[in-house]
């Protein structure tokens, strides 16, 4: 205001403004009485009004003191009456009048001081909060009305920007978002309840922040305002999602533990019991070379439990997805079927490939997708019987490689079906033998590149385990391939 800035001036200043216009009411009467019988009291009392709210009390009085004298001094002998009014009268009621005024004024200036005053607290509390900007638009104009020094910090725009700028905010708002802000407001608008949203606004170097922004809004007089608080959440947003790991992790830890304690107290066991057997049949002289295949194949099978706990602990605490290098999924499938040619031959299993003449190239690590191979291949060449077979087909869709296992086993039931993949899972059958957490890893390791597996299985017929991988989108160099027949 115009008042406020004058009231900051310095004292020389506002003293001889004071000076100026009482003066020239003075002046002005002086001149005005050749035409008429004394001096016009409220030309001098308007001078001392202005002078109180221009300059402050100290001026205002020295301009009423000024007054009486000029009054005083044109109210000569002779000259008359003033409006009828005897010349003490016509001082006094001059005398109350503009100390009345003065004291207006100095209530006047009270208030605009308090105000001033309140303004600065505002500006100087919100401008102190970080990554906060309270901000005030016409919501007629979108124009700003107000907005604190936390809009610089926030979208590296200087503060003339947005109050020059109409719609400078909306304009900031993130485009996908915009529509739903532009809602929020019509909200208000419609109510007088405050309304909360999250979104996201661009800065000056288009960089994208995450924000909450709560308004509302306000009449003032017939203009329509609506008042927001913008909070930049990016930290808060990154505390939950850390929060979130960790209790993530937490949850790794305890099922970690809970396998652990079934592996122990099942796997484990049986192994350990065959052995202290064969210990205690050793010391009451049994031949060691009877018993020695027997503690052999205890070994191997706490070894294949032990293995399998490892594996499992590593998928649950790393995630499945180590270094992602397109390969030829029909070299793995050649290596995984090799590795169990021994224990096919010893029990008559003919393991066939079905694989295209071309090369399949597969987006994943190469390792993992041996290790699920090997599982299912695991499961499928121990419950086949006798001169049975197990098949390994690879086939391209189109835009994932799928790859299926089928055995001649025994089969599963169908209620056990929905059960296969869970870890620690046993069926009542001999099929489940083990640490149930072979068909578990090799679920988790498909799922986290992005796949998908699934079985289908009779009882007495067989099963066949079938497992997606995304594929890396181009054929390797053609290579001799088809189908082969191993053992």
């Amino acid at each position: 205001m115009l008042f406020d800035r004058l009231n900051q001036r310095s004292g020389r200043t506002r003293y001889g403004l004071a000076l100026l216009l009482i003066g020239l009411a003075h002046g002005v009467n002086a001149f005005l009485m050749r035409f008429q019988q004394g001096p016009y009291l409220l030309i001098p009392l308007g001078a001392i009004v202005l002078s109180g709210l221009l300059g402050g009390r100290g001026p205002g009085l020295l301009a009423l003191a000024l007054g009486v004298l000029g009054i005083d001094f044109l109210y000569a002998p002779g000259a008359g009456a003033i409006a009828g009014m005897g010349r003490e009268f016509a001082l006094a009621v001059f005398i109350f009048g503009a100390a009345g005024a003065l004291w207006l004024d100095g209530r006047l200036l009270d208030a605009s001081a308090e105000m001033r005053n309140s303004q600065s607290r505002l500006q100087d509390l919100a401008d102190w909060i970080e990554q906060v900007m309270i901000w005030e638009i016409d919501a007629k104009t979108l124009q700003c009305t107000f907005i604190s020094r936390g809009a610089e910090g926030l979208l590296k725009f200087p503060i003339r920007k947005w109050i020059e700028e109409p719609g400078f905010l909306l304009k900031h708002v993130h485009t996908d978002d915009r529509t739903q802000f532009q809602s929020a407001m019509r909200s208000v608008l419609a109510s007088s309840l405050p309304v909360s949203l999250e979104h996201r606004v661009v800065d000056a170097d288009r960089a994208t922040h995450w924000c909450q922004s709560t308004f509302r809004s306000v009449r003032r007089g017939s203009v329509t305002l609506i008042r927001g608080l913008t909070i930049q959440i990016e930290r808060i947003r990154d505390a939950e999602q850390k929060a979130q790991l960790v209790e993530e992790s937490l949850k790794r830890t305890v099922r970690l533990r809970e396998d652990v304690l079934a592996v122990v107290s099942h796997d484990l066991r049986n192994p350990l019991s065959s052995i202290m057997m064969s210990a205690g049949l050793l010391q009451k002289g049994v031949s060691p070379g009877v018993l020695a295949d027997s503690i052999r194949n205890s070994v191997n099978r706490m070894n294949q439990v032990i293995e399998g706990l490892l594996e499992w602990a590593k998928l649950e605490s790393k995630g499945a997805k180590e270094e992602q290098r397109p390969f030829d999924a029909a070299g793995v499938i050649g290596e995984v079927i090799e590795s169990f040619k021994s224990l096919a031959d010893q029990k008559n299993v003919r393991v066939e490939r079905d694989v295209p003449a071309y090369a399949i190239s597969v987006d994943c690590d190469r390792e993992q997708f041996f290790r699920v191979l090997f599982n299912l291949m695991s499961n499928a060449v121990r419950f086949s019987a006798e001169r049975g077979s197990v098949v390994v087909a690879l086939s391209q869709q189109e835009n994932e490689v799928l790859v299926s296992v089928r055995d001649t086993g025994p089969g599963i039931q169908e209620e056990e079906l929905r059960h296969i993949f869970d870890r620690n899972w046993q069926a009542n059958k001999p099929r489940s033998t083990g640490a149930g957490l072979g068909l578990a890893i090799a679920k988790g390791i498909v799922e986290a590149n992005g796949g998908r597996i699934w079985v289908e299985s009779q009882v007495n017929r067989g099963s066949t385990f079938f497992f997606t991988i995304p594929r890396e989108g181009r054929r390797l160099p053609g290579r001799e391939a088809g189908g082969e027949t191993a053992a």
